[in-house]
């Protein structure tokens, strides 16, 4: 009689609340793994800040040292006339460093792609590079892409 009723009560499936407890604990895997994976997405983006303001930091320090050892520097901007000859943007914004019998330096910046270059070979990106200047001074500076401005200015 007793083997009867056990064999009647044995149930299959899950009840309700062993549905709810499962759905829990999946929900708080769920968020961990969220949790862990925003993290490692957040650490990268800094990694990737620090790479930018660091190879800045690199160019712009050549630039410097290129100022006083050069015998002449010229500013140049490649424009972008219309047919008329009408200035319509310049493309191009490079510094070009004459060291002498050393060779010659040239910090440039390609305003379609966005990318800095040292003697052609690329450097880092940006959103925007200024560069002035005359015989008593030089002013360069780089807009990040993350709204940094990384700027100075070099007197002889």
């Amino acid at each position: 009689m007793v083997k009867n009723i056990l064999k009647k009560r044995r149930r299959r499936g899950m009840t309700m609340i062993e549905t709810i407890v499962a759905l829990l604990l999946m929900a708080m895997a769920i968020l961990v793994i969220g949790r862990l994976t925003s993290a490692r997405i957040s650490e990268t983006e800094i990694l990737e800040s620090q790479y930018s303001v660091q190879a800045v930091d690199a160019f712009m320090y050549g630039i410097y040292q290129d100022y006083h050892k050069c015998l002449s520097f010229d500013i140049v901007d490649d424009p972008i006339e219309d047919e008329a000859g009408n200035l319509l943007r310049t493309l191009t914004k490079s510094i070009s460093f004459d060291l002498g019998t050393g060779g010659a330096n040239i910090y440039s910046y390609d305003r379609e792609s966005g990318k800095c270059y040292v003697n052609g070979s690329e450097v880092f990106k940006c959103e925007s590079f200024v560069a002035r200047g005359t015989s008593q001074f030089l002013y360069v500076a780089v807009k990040l892409q993350n709204q940094k401005i990384l700027e100075f200015q070099i007197y002889p």
